[in-house]
């Protein structure tokens, strides 16, 4: 590295989002972001399902919409499958 560069990582893009006048994101979610990626490497498809999960459940608006398209997925699925005969 150069003299007079400086090494950004994910935790200070983080910091920086947070000092901002209106950040995207709040405390307690950022704060869940962090604690999410110290563990995520070790066991990331239960660890990915477990955030999943918990921003769902603190955020019924998400779940909600996320509902909602799940049916209408689902329903147009349905729709479009051609009809099968048993002979």
């Amino acid at each position: 590295m150069s003299a007079g560069t400086q090494t950004v990582d994910f935790f200070d893009l983080v910091i920086d989002e947070m000092k901002k006048p209106n950040p995207i994101m709040n405390e307690n979610i950022a704060l869940d972001l962090l604690f999410l990626l110290l563990f995520a490497s070790h066991e990331t498809t239960s660890m990915g399902l477990t955030a999943i999960l918990k921003f769902l459940t603190d955020n019924p608006k998400a779940l909600q919409e996320l509902t909602v398209s799940k049916r209408f997925i689902a329903t147009t699925t349905l729709l479009c499958q051609p009809k099968m005969y048993f002979m």
